[in-house]
């Protein structure tokens, strides 16, 4: 899909909800991983600041 940018996004309060979810779970030295797909800017034309799909 599109043109395949990436974006990095700071972790900020989710990096203590993967512990607290990976300790429930058994899990230590964990290294979570997510990926958010859409498309930016460029392969959208006609985005505005307001559009949203949530």
């Amino acid at each position: 899909m599109g043109c395949g940018t990436a974006a990095t996004v700071p972790a900020g309060d989710l990096a203590t909800w993967f512990r607290a979810v990976a300790a429930q779970q058994g899990f230590n030295d964990i290294e979570p991983h997510v990926e958010l797909w859409g498309r930016c800017t460029e392969c959208r034309p006609n985005v505005t600041d307001n559009d949203s799909h949530f």
